[in-house]
């Protein structure tokens, strides 16, 4: 157990310094952007037209729900596309 806890920990600090990296160099604002989609593919490809980079998607299926992830990169900010059938 304690490993699992330094690792979140660790994981923690992570996150924190990106947020902190991105704050000073880009002053408060925006850090990211999160869209619930019906329909994944769709919306990668349009995001794609626009510039969008693929950072990674991931597919989960947990306690008989569904969800589909894809984090990509538009003009520097990380947009989430998210679909799932969750209420």
């Amino acid at each position: 157990m304690r490993a699992i806890g330094a690792q979140a920990s660790l994981r923690g600090a992570q996150v924190s310094f990106g947020i902190a990296q991105f704050l000073a160099a880009r002053g408060d604002g925006v850090f990211s952007v999160a869209l619930r989609v019906a329909d994944i593919a769709g919306a990668e490809a349009v995001v794609a037209r626009y510039g969008a980079v693929m950072r990674f998607r991931q597919r989960r299926e947990v306690d008989g729900f569904e969800l589909d992830e894809s984090e990509m990169m538009v003009l520097g900010l990380p947009l989430a596309l998210l679909a799932t059938d969750l209420p």
